[in-house]
C-alpha cells in the first residue's frame, strides 16, 4: 500500500518495527564482536601463556635441575644457609692420595676449576632456583636441607675421626723423633702423615661396618684388622718416571698409594710406620666409636643424596607441561603472565 494512502499511527508502527529490528541487528552485532575479541583475546593470552610456561620450564629443567644432578652425582653439591632458606653452593672434592706433591696440586687445580664452573653456571640462573622451590615444586627444599643437614654430619664425623687419627699418628712419630706435617704429598725427608690417616680412616670405615654386621668383639676386631694388614698394607714397585729411569716404590694401602720414593729404605720405613700407627689405633675405643659414627653418618647422607638425586631425574624427565584437560593444581608464576599449570610430582 502506497505510505500516502497509510494514516500517521500505521506510519508510525512501521517506523518503530523498522527501528526495532535494526536495533536487534546492532546489539546482536556489538555482542557478537565484543564477544568474539575477548574469546580471541581469552584464547591469545592461554596460547602465550602457555607457550611461556614451556619456555620457562625448559629453563629451569636445562639451567637448574639438570646442573643439580650433575653437581650431586660429581658430588659438588653442598649447601649454606641463609635467613630465607637453604641454597646450594659448590665445592672442590678431594681426589684420590697423591703419589707426589705434583700430582695432588694438578687433580686437585682441576678438581677446583670444575666446581668454580659449576658455580658460575648456578650464580647466573640463582633466580630460577629460587622460583623452583617456591613456586614449582616447594618440596624440594625439604629434600635439600635434610641433604644438606647429613652433608654436614657426615663431615662433621670424618673430621672427628680424622682429628683423632691424626692425634695418635702424631705421638707415635714424635715420640720416635720423626718429622711429620699435616699436609697431603710427600718431601724426600718427611713422612706426611694425612694420606696416611686417609688410608687408615677407610680401613677402619670398613672394620665399623663389619662390627656393625657381626657385632665383633673388641679382641675379635683386633684378631680380624692384624689379619687383614698383609692384605690391606702392602709395599710393591711402581713404574718409575721416564725422565728419571730409576725404580720407584710405594706403600698401598687398600691398593691406595699412600707413599712413593726411590728409597727402598724410606718406603720400608713407612711401612713399619703404617703398622705401629694402625695396630696402636686399633686398641683406641674413641677411635673405633668415632669410625662407627662415621660410617653410620655416611649411610645416612648417601640416603639422602640417592633420594635427592632421584626427585631431580624424575623432575628432569618429566612432561610438566603437557596440554591436558585437567590439571592437578594452578600457581602462580612471577616469570610468566598470567599463570602457569603445573602437574604434581608423584613420588
Amino acid at each position: 500500500m502506497p505510505l500516502l494512502f497509510l494514516s500517521i499511527s500505521e506510519i508510525t508502527t512501521a517506523l518503530i518495527s523498522t527501528l526495532r529490528s535494526c536495533w536487534d541487528i546492532l546489539v546482536t552485532f556489538i555482542f557478537s564482536t565484543i564477544g568474539s575479541f575477548f574469546v580471541s583475546r581469552k584464547l591469545q593470552d592461554r596460547q602465550f601463556s602457555m607457550e611461556a610456561a614451556r619456555i620457562h620450564f625448559d629453563m629451569l629443567r636445562n639451567s637448574v635441575v639438570k646442573l643439580l644432578i650433575e653437581a650431586l652425582e660429581k658430588n659438588f653439591l653442598d649447601f649454606k644457609y641463609e635467613t630465607e632458606g637453604c641454597y646450594p653452593k659448590f665445592r672442590p672434592t678431594f681426589p684420590a692420595p697423591a703419589m707426589t706433591a705434583g700430582v695432588f696440586d694438578k687433580a686437585f687445580t682441576e678438581n677446583v676449576a670444575k666446581s668454580i664452573k659449576f658455580y658460575n653456571k648456578f650464580i647466573k640462573y640463582e633466580h630460577f632456583y629460587e622460583d623452583l622451590v617456591e613456586n614449582h615444586y616447594p618440596e624440594l627444599t625439604k629434600l635439600f636441607k635434610r641433604y644438606f643437614e647429613t652433608t654436614r654430619n657426615f663431615h662433621n664425623a670424618t673430621k672427628l675421626l680424622r682429628e683423632a687419627v691424626e692425634h695418635e699418628v702424631a705421638n707415635y712419630l714424635e715420640k720416635r723423633g720423626l718429622k711429620h706435617v699435616f699436609i697431603r704429598g710427600n718431601q724426600v725427608d718427611c713422612f706426611f702423615v694425612l694420606d696416611l690417616v686417609l688410608g687408615v680412616c677407610q680401613l677402619l670405615r670398613f672394620l665399623a661396618l663389619i662390627k656393625n654386621v657381626k657385632k665383633l668383639t673388641k679382641a675379635e676386631i683386633k684378631l680380624l684388622f692384624r689379619d687383614m694388614m698383609g692384605e690391606v698394607v702392602e709395599k710393591e714397585v711402581v713404574s718409575a718416571p721416564a725422565d728419571v729411569g730409576h725404580p720407584m716404590y710405594a706403600v698401598k694401602v687398600e691398593a691406595k698409594t699412600v707413599y712413593r720414593s726411590q728409597d727402598i729404605k724410606k718406603v720400608e720405613n713407612a711401612e713399619k710406620i703404617i703398622h705401629d700407627t694402625i695396630s696402636l689405633i686399633i686398641d683406641n675405643d674413641k677411635v673405633l666409636n668415632l669410625a662407627g659414627e662415621m660410617v653410620n653418618a655416611e649411610n645416612v647422607y648417601f640416603s639422602e643424596q640417592k633420594k635427592l638425586l632421584g626427585t631431580l631425574k624424575k623432575l628432569y624427565a618429566m612432561p610438566v607441561f603437557k596440554m591436558e584437560k585437567e590439571w592437578l593444581f594452578i600457581i602462580k608464576c612471577p616469570y610468566v603472565k598470567p599463570k602457569i599449570e603445573v602437574p604434581k610430582v608423584n613420588h
